[in-house]
């Protein structure tokens, strides 16, 4: 079968090489088995193209059976191109991993099979005009003839399409493969974190809608109220401004740059810090980040803002404390109620392995993409629909919530 990858971002070429053809780290989670997920389908005798909108120009055979495409663009999705792609790889069936109405009308017309397969919230988008525009268009392309299924990662975000119009029997939240464990980890619990400045670890990107400026404004706030910290930001972004931030804050000599480090490597910053710190503004558009997992996972309290996708997902073990978005001086006092609460902290630590458990879904992405590949998706699909699971979860959804946007 002729199958495309549609994707917004990252760089299907350069990580075949660094994982697979050289054996290297990957440099975030689940990155070694996405790219090994794709390699199993090309071996099971599939024909595959990954084309990726903002990856450097030009095409590439990685493998017989497998290409990789990126066609160089910036923020805006080139239709056209992306049309012109279609046209020419005549795909039979595409796993569409961006959101956006324009595309899946792109496919529909064309009669190709289509899985959108997303890592994405909608729930702030409708507070603009122009974005309850967005919303409406993108709910009607849901339910085009061509799409069986719409997944979306974890169960908050995959409620978020129900809220577009739609049908919870078709959408399937999934998580990631969890190669590591909480079990594979053991925390030194701090008996005091009065006596030296607490850690705070963030990954991310440096994104103003991540919050990175209103951690780095509780951190110039905590300094002023006579308490120091240490921040480790890890992620890729634009770092001179970020440079001018530190040093229009004098934060330079508490905080650590690390930049793109590899996947283990966050890992092990994770676990040495004391908290792990997620302050996404409710615009940024994600579901729930694998960094809150990975910090429970290695025993480590998070705090995290009170974004849509994370409050009720979260935090039902008290692993996780929340304070109001946008923010920073209650992100700031967050933080020293845990670290000046021995006794929480450690109730903290003890949680989150808990936590890490409860969130995990048995549909994992690769199976999932397998399944509806092979066929197999009506069966096997269905028992994790987001309807069965709230179904033998008891709940329902708000009444309306089924109506478009």
């Amino acid at each position: 079968m002729e199958v495309m990858y549609i994707q917004y971002a990252g760089d299907f070429a350069e990580a075949y090489d660094r994982l697979i053809a050289t054996g290297g780290e990957e440099n975030y989670y689940g990155q070694r088995y996405s790219v090994e997920t794709v390699l199993r389908q090309v071996r099971a005798g599939h024909r595959v193209v990954v084309l990726t909108l903002t990856a450097p120009r030009g095409e590439r055979v990685l493998e017989p059976g497998l290409v990789a495409v990126g066609l160089g663009g910036g923020p805006d999705i080139d239709h056209e191109r992306v049309a012109a792609c279609l046209d020419a790889w005549t795909p039979e069936r595409v796993v569409l991993r961006v959101p956006d109405a324009r595309l899946l009308h792109s496919l529909h017309r064309r009669g190709i099979e289509t899985f959108p397969v997303f890592a994405d919230s909608f729930e702030r988008r409708g507070l603009r005009p122009r974005g309850r525009w967005q919303d409406w268009r993108l709910g009607r392309a849901l339910r085009l003839p061509n799409v069986r299924w719409v997944a979306n990662h974890q169960l908050n975000a995959a409620r978020s399409l129900a809220r577009l119009g739609v049908d919870p029997a078709r959408i399937l939240p999934y998580d990631w493969e969890h190669l590591d464990r909480p079990e594979h980890w053991r925390k030194a619990v701090p008996g005091d974190l009065t006596a030296r400045p607490p850690r705070l670890f963030y990954a991310g990107g440096l994104d103003p809608d991540k919050g990175l400026d209103d951690l780095l404004a509780a951190v110039a706030w905590l300094e002023r109220a006579g308490r120091v910290v240490e921040l480790t930001i890890a992620g890729r972004g634009d770092e001179r401004a970020l440079e001018e931030r530190l040093a229009r804050l004098a934060l330079r000599s508490r905080v650590e740059y690390a930049g793109v480090i590899p996947h283990r490597a966050v890992l092990a910053g994770m676990h040495h810090a004391d908290l792990v710190v997620v302050p996404s503004r409710h615009a940024y558009p994600e579901g729930l980040p694998m960094t809150i997992m990975e910090g429970l996972m290695v025993h480590t309290p998070v705090i995290a803002s009170d974004h849509p996708m994370f409050v009720g997902r979260v935090g039902g073990r008290g692993a996780v404390r929340f304070f109001p978005e946008r923010d920073p001086q209650a992100l700031a006092q967050t933080v020293l109620a845990v670290c000046d609460d021995p006794a929480r902290y450690r109730r903290m630590c003890e949680a989150a392995p808990l936590e890490w458990h409860d969130l995990v879904l048995p549909l994992k992405w690769g199976d999932m993409i397998d399944a509806w590949l092979e066929d197999v998706a009506a069966p096997a699909l269905a028992h994790h629909s987001l309807a069965a699971l709230d179904e033998r979860a008891g709940r329902t959804l708000p009444a309306g919530a089924m109506q478009p946007v």
